[in-house]
């Protein structure tokens, strides 16, 4: 099994370190964020990396444009992958990621992380709710489980 991960929007935020190369995207060259921060997580494997028109469903805080990374890694690696996700995304505004471990989905906030077996209902219930504490809009708690 592998995780599997994708995201959007961090890349305005953060650079992400894989395989020893350092990768930046999205409005980085345009905007100096307040919170810089560097990713680095051992095995990450880089599979899509597009741009997104999401005009019609981001926030006032939010770019109309993201960029969308898909990543892959062994399972042994979600822990790590977690916390630091969770040291680098921007608490303000609502950001997220979430990947899948096994048989468990992990969601991801500035300082928080949510870990569930996929189908609990419960579990994810905790996370959306959490969501809504930060900021993140009712149409953006919608990940896959």
């Amino acid at each position: 099994m592998a995780v599997r991960w994708s995201f959007a929007g961090l890349l305005s935020q953060c650079l992400l370190l894989v395989g020893g190369s350092v990768h930046g995207g999205g409005n980085h060259a345009r905007r100096k964020p307040a919170n810089r921060c560097q990713l680095r997580v051992a095995g990450l494997r880089l599979t899509r990396l597009s741009r997104q028109d999401f005009s019609e469903s981001v926030t006032a805080a939010q770019p109309a444009v993201w960029t969308v990374l898909d990543f892959e890694a062994d399972d042994d690696v979600a822990d790590e992958l977690g916390r630091s996700l969770a040291q680098s995304l921007l608490a303000q505004g609502g950001w997220y990621a979430d990947f899948r471990a096994g048989q468990d989905h992990v969601v991801v906030f500035a300082d928080r992380i949510f870990r569930y077996r996929r189908g609990d209902h419960a579990g994810r219930a905790e996370a959306v709710a959490y969501g809504k504490t930060v900021g993140m809009p009712e149409h953006q708690l919608d990940w896959p489980d």
